[in-house]
């Protein structure tokens, strides 16, 4: 979630990690650091870096391309004058046998950083989080986002992960996964026409 008001930081729900409150450090492994440069709070790490002026120890990426284990995004720092956003949710849906995971057109399943409350010495925005889709075949024809990227903190958080497992047909559609570094997206296993793992680390798909 976003900060609620200047003090306190962002509530991380569904896995994702708190956001720092004003003068203090994001929660979890790629916390964000409270006041990395002129009282502006850092971006939370998890797929993609957080933007930070302390990359060696706050921001930081953790966690596999695969979402073996379903972990959320990281809290932003807290500024000298505001509090820092949640990180992103984890996300998992997964179809029995070999049953498709659909995403309709229109649909749109989103695990985004938190942000700051209002600029002026503010706090950093929450990494995105992770979605994991399973199932005998995956078509997403809405959108997927766990991105980092927030319209107030100065310093945003990284984007989160998207994998997609399954042994059959994909369409990957629209993902958005940009942050202050872009988050991952990795498709596993036996797709027909692709090599056994597709890595998605830049760009747009």
């Amino acid at each position: 979630d976003d900060a609620p008001d200047n003090n306190k930081g962002g509530s991380g729900k569904l896995g994702g990690w708190d956001g720092g409150d004003s003068n203090s450090d994001g929660k979890g492994p790629g916390k964000g650091k409270d006041r990395t440069l002129n009282n502006f709070g850092g971006g939370g790490g998890y797929g993609g870096s957080g933007e930070s002026n302390h990359q060696e120890s706050h921001g930081l990426t953790y966690g596999e391309y695969t979402i073996s284990e379903l972990l959320g995004g990281s809290g932003g720092g807290g500024g000298s004058n505001r509090s820092g956003g949640a990180g992103g949710g984890a996300i998992e849906l997964m179809a029995h046998g070999n049953g498709a995971v659909t995403i309709t057109t229109g649909a749109k399943i989103s695990a985004n950083g938190g942000d700051t409350t209002t600029s002026g010495n503010d706090g950093g925005g929450g990494s995105g989080g992770s979605i994991r889709l399973e199932g005998g075949s995956i078509v997403n024809n809405g959108a997927l986002e766990a991105k980092g990227v927030v319209p107030v903190a100065n310093y945003v958080g990284g984007g989160g992960r998207i994998a997609f497992v399954t042994n059959g047909d994909v369409t990957v559609g629209n993902i958005d996964l940009s942050g202050a570094f872009q988050g991952s997206f990795v498709v596993v296993g036996e797709t027909p026409g692709l090599p056994a793992d597709l890595n998605y680390t830049s760009g747009t798909l």
